[in-house]
Order: structure tokens, then sequence, then C-alpha cells
């Protein structure tokens, strides 16, 4: 469950980052804070189904499923804080706003 967690998550935030990539309206304060942690549970949870102890009664197909899941969703939780931290780095301050 954990594993398809972080994919969907992972997908939900990197999809996230990217419209705030193309469509500046929202980068706003609402959606960086949902970006930034969303992603930290997609890691999480991915790193929580990589780190998970074998037991004998485990499926290889289904664990080999779970990891490609994992491996998906921390990837992409990892794209989505590199797109944001991008367009930190990218932003220009707004002038006469006050």
């Amino acid at each position: 469950m954990l594993a398809l967690a972080s994919a969907w998550c992972g997908l939900t935030m990197c999809a996230l980052a990217l419209v705030m990539a193309f469509y500046s309206p929202a980068f706003n304060d609402w959606t960086l804070p949902i970006v930034l942690y969303g992603s930290v549970v997609a890691i999480g949870c991915g790193g929580l189904v990589l780190m998970r102890r074998k037991r004998p009664d485990d499926v290889a197909d289904a664990v080999a499923a779970q990891a490609v899941q994992a491996k998906v969703g921390i990837g992409l939780g990892m794209a989505a804080v590199i797109v944001v931290y991008a367009l930190f780095s990218l932003a220009k301050p707004l002038v006469g706003r006050g």
C-alpha cells in the first residue's frame, strides 16, 4: 500500500510542480508547501517500502513490483523538488507590490 501511495503522491506532486513551472499564478504560497511536503511524503513512503525487511512468505513478484513503484515514487518526488528549487532560483522579485 505504501508503494502505491508513493507512486501516486510522487506523480501528483510532479504534475503540480510542472503546472507551477508553466503557469506562473500557480507558483504561490499555497502550492509551494503542498508540493514540498507532498514530495517528502512520496519519498518517505518509498523509502519505507525499500527498507522493509523481507519475510519468508513474501511473493517475489509482488516484492519486485512494490520496489519498482517505490523507486518511481521516489524519483517523481525528487523531480518535483528539483523543479520547485529551480523555480526559486529563477524567480524574480515583483517590484511595486507593497
